[in-house]
């Protein structure tokens, strides 16, 4: 197993996984036991050990991929890029 692997593999405790994250550690335990957010966002996936919960960096970083926005063009900016594509 090659090293990039293991480190996206690491398991993080909360507070790290809130760290990573630059959320609370509330934000990450309300999530968990609501199963959703504001807006109806999933929280990120977590593991359960026992008592202890752990989040993947790699499904961390797939979560706030899935999570990105791109600003929508101006409503006259869109038509005038529609007429010069002839739509």
């Amino acid at each position: 197993m090659n090293a990039m692997i293991e480190l996206e593999d690491r398991l993080l405790s909360e507070r790290d996984a809130a760290r990573f994250l630059s959320v609370s550690r509330s934000y990450l335990a309300n999530g968990r036991m609501s199963g959703s957010r504001e807006h109806g966002a999933d929280p990120p996936p977590w593991i359960k050990l026992g008592t202890a919960v752990r989040y993947r960096l790699s499904d961390l970083r797939e979560w706030v991929a899935a999570r990105r926005q791109s600003p929508k063009p101006f409503p006259k900016a869109e038509r005038e890029l529609r007429a010069e594509a002839g739509i």
